[in-house]
């Protein structure tokens, strides 16, 4: 699940979409209200075709609400992932991109730069209302999908069998403990991994282990080894997260 910051942002974008998607419903049903702020048009449409009109703007309205919250029930498991991603990413960018334009346009027209404006409702709502919904639509998805990206792998030294140390990009924690042993010189390094919550243990008898970090990557180094630990990891294997 991802960390509920992420998620809130899905969830912003879906309780947006919805809010654009009931609208679209409202009018499917036959409601009046607010029908004059998307434009005179519209209205003429639904009144001469009552039933194309109320179809079109029925499936409009599903559509919406798939949109809203498709992603976000991805997100609830990490995010959208492979092509589902893909799709959001193109969603977020047309809502963002006809959002700004539109905004923008109609702003601007309710300026009077232009010339007198046609129909003064249809623009105030597009310019206050449908069109900023669109914005912030698309901008809360993007957010949201730019929160629940995934790092590329980062190379790490390996050890045999193409296995690889935990890193601090993991979230590994190294904590040095001593065991309950007849040997008191016996340690034992714990490796938890904090994604997969697999963990690794390797003791050593009368081995020194050291803890190093080099260039972010946390390394585990023998030193003054008195005799040979035979593939400790291995007997455990380190999953991947």
């Amino acid at each position: 699940m991802p960390r509920a910051p992420s998620l809130t942002w899905f969830t912003v974008a879906a309780g947006i979409g919805t809010a654009h998607a009931t609208a679209s419903v409202y009018w499917a049903l036959g409601g009046d209200a607010l029908a004059h702020t998307i434009g005179a048009w519209a209205v003429a449409w639904r009144t001469g075709s009552p039933v194309a009109a109320g179809l079109s703007l029925a499936a409009i309205g599903l559509v919406k609400l798939a949109a809203a919250w498709v992603p976000w029930s991805a997100a609830r498991s990490g995010g959208p992932r492979g092509g589902l991603r893909l799709v959001c990413w193109a969603g977020a960018a047309v809502l963002l991109a006809y959002g700004l334009a539109n905004t923008a346009a109609a702003n601007f027209a309710l300026t009077g730069v232009l010339g007198p404006v046609n129909d003064l409702a249809a623009t105030r709502g597009h310019a206050w209302l449908w069109d900023p919904l669109f914005l912030a639509w698309g901008l809360t998805l993007g957010v949201g999908l730019w929160r629940t990206r995934q790092a590329p792998p980062r190379s790490g030294p390996s050890h045999g069998h193409g296995r690889r140390e935990p890193h601090e990009a993991d979230g590994a924690k190294v904590v040095r403990e001593r065991a309950a042993h007849p040997d008191p010189s016996t340690r034992t390094v714990r490796c938890i991994n904090r994604r997969s919550g697999c963990l690794l243990e390797v003791a050593s008898g009368g081995i020194d282990l050291a803890q190093e970090v080099a260039d972010g990557v946390l390394q585990l180094r023998v030193r003054h080894a008195a005799t040979a630990v035979p593939s400790a990891r291995e007997a455990v294997p380190w999953a991947r997260p």
